[in-house]
């Protein structure tokens, strides 16, 4: 993951939380720009907050929306864990918390609003990849960006590995020995994360 951040030239981080990858693609990268994205207000604050501090204003777009696959007003369920904001109104794999009314885009019509052509997308949104990518159709399409996403159990893992297959993308589990490359996507007790890369005219990953 970090290679692809080093060689991004415009990065998306979707549910960006406070921050974390957002800084960390900024500090390794001096000539990405990133569009990081956070529906919950408060820690949309906080990773406005930590982007002045190290001072990447100038390199970092920050937007207090959701992704999913429609523009328009949602309820949002806001956790008392920070970490498992959801679109699920009944909250993340039965997370506390409190339903709040947010702004969901598409990633097709920030793109377009923003002008961005993005190689590199971040997708953590507990249980919602598939809302993500099917909102992302043009992108995936014409501009072939490389993706991480997250996949728990209990996921709609069956519905990314369609959409991820109808664009053409080649799935790799991310493991402490490097990307596994698998036919579909499967949630495994030890590793959440998938690198998917677009497969070329010839079959292989980009």
């Amino acid at each position: 993951m970090l290679d692809r951040i080093r060689q991004a030239r415009c990065f998306i981080d979707v549910g960006a939380n406070c921050g974390i990858y957002t800084v960390l693609a900024a500090t390794i990268n001096p000539y990405v720009q990133i569009v990081a994205i956070e529906p919950v207000p408060k820690i949309c604050a906080a990773l406005t907050h930590n982007v002045r501090q190290n001072r990447y204003d100038d390199r970092v777009t920050i937007l207090n929306v959701a992704i999913g696959n429609s523009d328009g007003i949602v309820d949002f369920h806001e956790a008392a864990d920070a970490r498992m904001g959801s679109l699920s109104v009944d909250g993340y794999q039965g997370q506390a918390g409190r339903l709040i009314r947010v702004q969901c885009r598409t990633l097709d019509s920030i793109a377009t609003e923003l002008n961005i052509t993005p190689d590199f997308i971040k997708i953590d949104v507990e249980g919602f990849s598939d809302a993500v990518l099917s909102g992302a159709g043009r992108l995936l399409e014409t501009v072939r960006p490389c993706l991480v996403l997250e996949a728990n159990p209990g996921d709609p893992y069956p519905r990314i590995t369609k959409i991820l297959a109808k664009y053409r993308y080649a799935m790799h589990l991310i493991t402490d020995k490097g990307p596994e490359r698998r036919k579909e996507i499967v949630p495994s007790p030890e590793f959440r994360n998938w690198l998917c890369l677009p497969l070329s005219p010839a079959g292989a990953p980009g």
